[in-house]
């Protein structure tokens, strides 16, 4: 049997006040004696035992066309993996399933991660209520027209970059 860290917490916090095991134990709302008594004699929280999974759980379902996706990535690495995914859909029609895409995605992705050359990413922090951006062109030399005629204005296009919140607004000139 399992427990949380909370029930965990609550036997520590109850054996402290010189609780039995099983008094601790029923105050956690945990019946058995021995998970009590495992976490005691661990001395740590359920979370921290936690350990991630080093296996696979299912065999890899592109192991024996990944060389040739490896290839192809290595030859042309601005190749999308969706691209890449729809051309062994139709080369080998039945093999893989449309809802297989995202799990190939993820292993281009690993494979980008290892063996590309990684580009410098500045992140961009945006703060509530801090920044308007804003843009506009002039209609007239895009060669917008209304029944021949020359549109004559401005569009004025707005972003919160923080919500992406965004707006336009045109502005008629005489």
């Amino acid at each position: 049997m399992t427990a949380t860290d909370a029930q965990v917490r609550i036997i520590m916090r109850e054996r402290e006040k010189g609780r039995t095991l099983e008094q601790a134990a029923a105050s956690a709302n945990l019946q058995s004696r021995k998970t009590a008594a495992k976490y005691e004699r661990l001395g740590k929280l359920p979370s921290e035992l936690n350990q991630p999974r080093r296996y696979r759980t299912r065999l890899n379902p592109f192991e024996k066309d990944w060389p040739t996706v490896k290839g192809m990535l290595e030859d042309a690495p601005s190749l999308e993996a969706k691209t890449v995914f729809e051309w062994l859909c139709e080369l080998q029609p039945g093999r893989y399933q449309e809802g297989q895409l995202r799990t190939f995605q993820r292993h281009v992705a690993t494979w980008r991660a290892l063996n590309q050359k990684q580009v410098a990413v500045l992140r961009q922090v945006h703060r509530p209520g801090e920044v308007l951006q804003t843009d506009g062109t002039w209609l007239t030399e895009l060669g917008v027209t209304i029944r021949g005629q020359p549109f004559k204005c401005i569009l004025i296009h707005c972003v919160l970059p923080y919500s992406n919140w965004e707006w336009a607004s045109r502005q008629a000139l005489p």
